[in-house]
């Protein structure tokens, strides 16, 4: 088996910013924009046509990464990520509605993922921590004067929890709510252990969740829910396949014995995640929903 296809069965991630099949300087189906302030690192990716879908392995639409150490220190408490990253869910949420964000934006937050499994309950931690104010919004006049959005929140769990997919209960929520925006909250995989807690991305493209830990569910994205969808989510797990087999290109073996395809297969069903990763996806879980909370005029509440 050649390399090529080694590192399509290998090699998993969710990353716009990993997924490249060519240097983003030879893309001509997309665009790459790299930006980097006061160590925090944002990279910009719109992939326009087929073309750029092959390039970048990506589907059409626009992803934002941004990325900081200070994501995994919790114990910094860094008020510039938060204020960062607020600004671009504010700005992904223009793109999507197609106008910007005020008071009468309806948005339905979703949190997908296990609460009991720590490396993927982002999603659920971040729900809670969301100010919802569909219920209040239209009674109490206060929420226009402070600029608050309409926010509903739901919180899907997973298929073997709930036997029910999680696009079809956010489709059955945003029926009933008609947001113009539905952002969806997951967790995701990462090529490489330095994006681990220390990377979010925000997509317009949607999300198909469980797909970075080769359990791909159906598909989250405004053809399926029938509204605008963007996804928020941070790399929390790395596939230690993915794992081996950059260790086997780092040191620059070219041939792939049996042996070690044998050993690469069986490491296709596990994942390594932070030794500390109750405490960085608390924290994560305050960053997102803080930024999602300031992006909607909800802070402070």
């Amino acid at each position: 088996m050649n390399r090529a296809k080694l590192e399509k069965k290998y090699v998993r991630t969710d990353l716009a910013c990993e997924s490249g099949t060519i240097s983003p300087e030879d893309y001509k189906g997309a665009l790459y924009e790299r930006h980097e302030e006061n160590g925090i690192v944002t990279e910009r990716l719109s992939v326009y046509n087929e073309c750029g879908e092959r390039e970048t392995g990506k589907k059409t639409g626009n992803y934002t990464t941004v990325s900081s150490p200070n994501f995994k220190n919790y114990y910094l408490k860094d008020e510039s990520v938060k204020k960062i990253l607020a600004k671009e869910v504010k700005s992904i949420a223009k793109t999507a509605i197609g106008a910007e964000v005020t008071s009468d934006t309806s948005v339905l937050v979703a949190g997908l993922g296990n609460r009991f499994i720590t490396a993927d309950s982002l999603g659920p931690r971040v729900a809670d921590k969301i100010n919802a104010t569909r219920h209040v919004k239209d009674k109490v006049k206060v929420f226009d004067d402070i600029g608050c959005s309409k926010v509903s929140v739901i919180q899907t769990g997973v298929l073997g929890q709930t036997g029910i997919e999680s696009s079809e209960l956010i489709s059955g929520a945003a029926r009933s709510v008609s947001p113009d925006l539905v952002i969806a909250i997951d967790a995701l995989a990462a090529r490489s252990t330095s994006r681990l807690a220390t990377t979010v991305q925000l997509t317009d493209s949607g999300i198909a969740p469980g797909g970075g830990i080769g359990n791909r569910r159906l598909a989250i994205n405004k053809e399926s829910v029938g509204f605008p969808v963007v996804s928020i989510g941070v790399p929390t797990v790395v596939d230690s396949a993915t794992l081996i087999y950059d260790a086997v290109e780092s040191a620059g073996i070219e041939e792939i014995d049996p042996l070690l395809e044998k050993i690469l297969e069986n490491s296709r069903h596990f994942f390594v995640s932070p030794n500390d990763s109750d405490l960085v996806i608390d924290y994560l879980s305050d960053v997102i929903a803080f930024a999602i909370n300031d992006a909607f005029g909800t802070s402070e509440l």
